[in-house]
């Protein structure tokens, strides 16, 4: 099932033939889906974080179209068969025990952030979400990230920031700091375009994050 979200998103549900996929929230999977040819769509490998939950039995992959190929994921027919391999990665808070976190997207980036936070409920950190995108109508499955924190009691808490609202302006460690507080004991999670997670890394540093625990998810397709 293809469901067209703002933003040149598509959000892909899968069901498995026998049983669900078992992986940490936060990894990602390759596909490749065997659709009809017609369809003008590949079926090499690709890589896809994981929106879905860990403890869902369908998988979710929530896809922007950014080249020729995720484009055309929008025209997959629903009941097309796809081949998954996995999971990987180890962007994920179940590897690192800090409780103290900071999560920071950037566009589609706060895929894999929306498995990790489905698991949130059960597990006592406080955390703090960064969701940056330059307009609102980018913003993807925000309602579904709100529910998640009003049921945490305030460990975990989304904030928004929308360029568009700021002036043009970016979303920076200085943001961060003045909302969330001092970072340096923080774990810090960061995924969007490269040149975000460069500049982002940087400055956490500068905030006094040692680099062993700030996290990206570095793979890039089109």
């Amino acid at each position: 099932l293809v469901k067209s979200l703002p933003g040149s998103v598509y959000q892909i549900t899968l069901t498995p033939q026998q049983k669900a996929l078992s992986f940490h929230p936060g990894q990602f999977v390759f596909v490749r889906f065997l659709a009809a040819q017609k369809t003008g769509i590949s079926q090499e490998w690709h890589p896809f974080s994981i929106s879905s939950g860990p403890d869902d039995t369908n998988l979710q992959l929530s896809v922007k179209a950014l080249g020729d190929y995720t484009s055309k994921l929008g025209a997959l027919p629903v009941g097309t068969k796809a081949q998954v391999e996995g999971a990987y990665g180890r962007f994920s808070f179940v590897h690192y025990r800090n409780p103290l976190q900071v999560w920071v997207a950037g566009g589609i980036g706060v895929t894999p952030f929306l498995s990790m936070a489905r698991r949130l409920p059960q597990i006592d950190y406080r955390i703090d979400l960064y969701y940056s995108v330059k307009t609102a109508s980018e913003l993807i499955d925000a309602d579904v990230l709100e529910q998640i924190a009003s049921q945490t009691g305030g460990r975990f808490r989304v904030i928004q920031f929308v360029s568009d609202q700021q002036n043009g302006a970016f979303l920076d460690a200085n943001f961060i700091e003045k909302t969330t507080g001092p970072l340096s004991k923080f774990e810090v999670y960061v995924c969007g375009p490269p040149p975000m997670m460069a500049a982002m890394r940087r400055q956490f540093r500068g905030k006094g994050v040692p680099n062993a625990r700030i996290h990206t998810e570095e793979f890039a397709m089109s």
